[in-house]
Order: C-alpha cells, then sequence, then structure tokens
C-alpha cells in the first residue's frame, strides 16, 4: 500500500486564474475526473456521500451510467440536491455524514457496490467513526478528500493553521476500515492578484482559515504578494471495505 507521503506527488498547475474557466470549481473538477475514471467498475448500486450540485454524477460517462441501476445522491444541503441532476436511477436524500446513527440506519436498509465521495469528508467532526460507518455501506469506496496541505503558503503567511486534517491521519482511519491504496496530489491554482485569489477561496467552498487570521498579516499578504498562487493537496483513497 503506498503512503500518502511514500513518493513525490504529482503537481498539476493551473496557469489562468479561476474566473476564466466560468466558475470557482475547477480544483474541484479535476478532483472528481482524477477520482471517477480508474473505476472500472461502478455496480449496480452507487452511494454518492456529498454529492453536491452532482459533479461526480456528471463526471461519470454514459456508457458507465448505463450500468447503474441505483444512485443514491446524498447531502445535507436541500439547495445543493436540488441542483442534482434527475435521471431514473437517481434519488436524492438529504443526509449529514456527521450523523453517525444516520449512516448506521442507511446500510441496514441493505448494501451498496459502491460508495463515492469527493471534496466532502475532510470535513467530517470525527473522521474516525465516520469512515467506519462508511465501511458497513458499500463493498468498494472511491474517496477523495482535501488535506491540511491546502492553501499551505497562505496559512504560514497568516499565521493559521488548517481548518481540516492531515494526509497521514486520513490514510491511517482508511487503511484501517478499507484494504486498498492512498494517493496524495498537489494541484497549483494561480491568479492575477492577491484579491482573486482570497475571493475564490470565499466562493470555492474549500475554507482557508482566513476568518481566523489577524487583519494586519492578511493586509500584508494583499500589499506584498504579487503573484499568489493557492496550493490544494488531495488524498485520493481507494479500497474494499474491511466491514463488509
Amino acid at each position: 500500500m503506498k503512503s500518502p507521503t511514500g513518493k513525490d506527488p504529482v503537481v498539476d498547475t493551473f496557469s489562468r486564474y479561476a474566473e476564466s474557466y466560468g466558475h470557482y470549481s475547477i480544483v474541484q473538477q479535476a478532483v472528481a475526473r482524477e477520482l471517477i475514471i480508474p473505476i472500472e467498475s461502478f455496480g449496480a448500486h452507487v452511494v454518492d456521500i456529498g454529492c453536491g450540485e452532482g459533479m461526480l454524477w456528471r463526471t461519470i460517462d454514459a456508457n458507465t451510467k448505463a450500468g447503474i441501476e441505483r444512485y443514491l445522491a446524498t447531502d445535507k444541503s436541500a439547495a445543493m440536491l436540488s441542483a442534482h441532476p434527475d435521471e431514473p436511477c437517481i434519488e436524492k436524500r438529504p443526509l449529514d455524514f456527521n450523523d453517525i446513527e444516520a449512516l448506521v440506519s442507511l446500510a441496514r436498509k441493505g448494501r451498496f457496490e459502491t460508495l463515492l465521495s469527493s471534496s466532502a469528508l475532510q470535513w467530517s467532526i470525527d473522521p474516525q467513526e465516520t469512515f467506519r460507518a462508511l465501511a458497513t455501506l458499500a463493498h468498494q469506496a472511491h474517496i477523495a478528500v482535501f488535506t491540511s496541505g491546502t492553501f499551505a503558503s497562505l496559512h504560514r503567511a497568516l499565521g493559521v493553521q488548517s481548518p481540516i486534517a492531515d494526509a497521514p491521519l486520513f490514510a491511517s482511519i482508511f487503511e484501517k476500515y478499507y484494504d486498498g491504496n492512498v494517493v496524495l496530489k498537489r494541484y497549483r491554482l494561480r491568479f492575477d492578484s492577491a484579491e482573486e485569489a482570497l475571493r475564490y477561496i470565499k466562493k470555492s467552498g474549500v475554507s482557508g482559515g482566513v476568518k481566523r487570521a489577524n487583519i494586519a498579516a492578511l493586509r500584508r499578504w494583499i500589499r506584498d504578494t504579487e503573484t499568489p498562487a493557492l496550493e490544494f493537496e488531495v488524498l485520493f483513497m481507494r479500497g474494499d471495505s474491511r466491514l463488509l
């Protein structure tokens, strides 16, 4: 099994700022593609944890979708579920992955072949308990989470800590409940100005801990940063459940 720090991660650089792509989810889209494309078989029953507006479903190719009989899209946000695509095989359900009892209850109603989750589970209040419950839901899992290396340079400049856990912690928890592999990958997104970078953080949904920063440090960073770039560190985890 590969350690998240066992080899140099691939670094993807996006040299144009986020608004040139029309929205603020360019990195999340890249993560979704990286997560979905290598999957050889989803099986007939799939559950998507923290589905958002349906980025994973939109990434799955049409031929593969034809083999999915039930796709359970879950998110705690009703607005996100409303924006998720509608298809005959799609069932939408409000679900907070921090509600362990809700996950256990869902597992009692039937297992899934595949569990998917992208850019969501880094917000687990108790990753240990969340991943344990998820491992009872589906036979295989494909999960991507942002880790504490995201916005690392900005955090150092502002003197704040990342609000999310580090890659080794997520990897150790995943390996406890799944037999598979983990791979760490980094992305870099460049901006025309520090203000653009901060706007991206605000609108992308990837919290940067900026609200906890000292105002003087933030102003200094804006003043002194000529060619700002934001780093994103993502851990991809794939494996078969040890609990089923």
